[in-house]
């Protein structure tokens, strides 16, 4: 993208702001009840410099995607699951832990992907990118497994069945965070998901 001024400030400036304050509209409402007139109004651009930046709204939700990957998931993926650090069953918990520590008045946004997956069923371009960064996290709770010692005694296709049981129980995790904001429950959720991980070591 050319280095052009939108709203009279530098375009680098402004398009991280612009794709921020987009990022958090989705997360809030969702990609179907996001209206371009919201987004008109969240970005203060006016329909002419949104629709030259951005074509339409798939567009901007493509833009938003990848911007909450490069700022949200990829620092967890990083941190937590695709770390050779720590202890592997410590660092899967970490995931989960790290939704519960957020701040109590941002749980209810939950995660952009749970909440925006079941509406781009149509849309094939970003449904594939977020099956993308789903099968990011499995590969990553996968190697977080194969790093325990007792669960690496298992067969390939077990250990990739317990990875896939926690991408499921982490995307049902987001949707109990919408609806619970008390963190002692929060963190019952947390051990009820990895109780069978936690069984398997037995």
């Amino acid at each position: 993208m050319q280095e052009t001024n939108i709203m009279g400030r530098s375009n680098k400036k402004d398009i991280k702001e612009i794709l921020h304050n987009s990022c958090m509209l989705f997360w809030n409402k969702g990609y179907a009840q996001t209206s371009i007139k919201d987004i008109e109004k969240a970005t203060g651009l006016n329909p002419g410099s949104l629709y030259y930046y951005f074509k339409n709204k798939e567009v901007i939700f493509e833009k938003v995607l990848e911007h909450y990957v490069s700022t949200v998931v990829e620092p967890r993926l990083k941190e937590f699951l695709f770390t050779t650090k720590g202890n592997g069953l410590n660092n899967i918990q970490r995931v989960f832990d790290s939704v519960v520590e957020i701040p109590s008045e941002y749980r209810w946004i939950g995660c952009l992907m749970t909440n925006t997956s079941v509406e781009v069923q149509e849309i094939p371009k970003i449904k594939k990118k977020i099956q993308t960064i789903f099968d990011l996290f499995e590969s990553g709770f996968l190697k977080q497994i194969n790093r325990v010692s007792v669960l690496k005694t298992k067969t390939l296709l077990e250990r990739r069945k317990l990875a896939g049981y926690l991408l499921v129980a982490m995307e049902g995790f987001f949707v109990l965070v919408r609806l619970q904001n008390d963190t002692a429950q929060l963190k019952k959720y947390v051990s009820n998901a990895l109780y069978p991980l936690k069984s398997a070591l037995k």
